[in-house]
């Protein structure tokens, strides 16, 4: 069950996040790996600190993070183990850059004239 660790104590009311041997290698790599991508290795520490017994409240003053947010990966962590601290698509449509006309009307004016135009300079 939780053990009660120096800088907070362990709700009982929290789903145990005890992560299996092999899970909490691959945290342990995430939160340490340089090469992790930043929110990856928050969501790592959080549920290893998760693990380890701290109060939702300890491991959010300790990470600079809400509460709720703290929270909801341990929540996630539960319910889809390590796949469930990954990135989800965004909703809405997907943003796609368009050409404006105003920028279009740019770059023709930046265009060289023609052979016979008059410049009016």
């Amino acid at each position: 069950m939780w053990q009660v660790c120096a800088g907070g104590t362990g709700d009982s009311r929290l789903p145990p996040s005890a992560p299996t041997d092999d899970e909490r290698v691959a945290l342990v790599g995430w939160a340490s790996r340089r090469s992790t991508a930043q929110g990856l290795a928050l969501r790592a520490r959080i549920v290893s600190e998760c693990a380890q017994g701290h109060a939702n409240r300890a491991v959010a003053a300790r990470s600079g993070v809400a509460r709720g947010t703290v929270s909801g990966w341990r929540g996630r962590f539960v319910a889809d183990g390590l796949d469930g601290l990954g990135d989800e698509p965004r909703p809405g449509v997907l943003y796609r850059f368009r050409i404006h006309r105003g920028l279009l009307d740019l770059h023709a004016g930046c265009a060289p004239p023609a052979p016979n135009a008059r410049t009016g300079c």
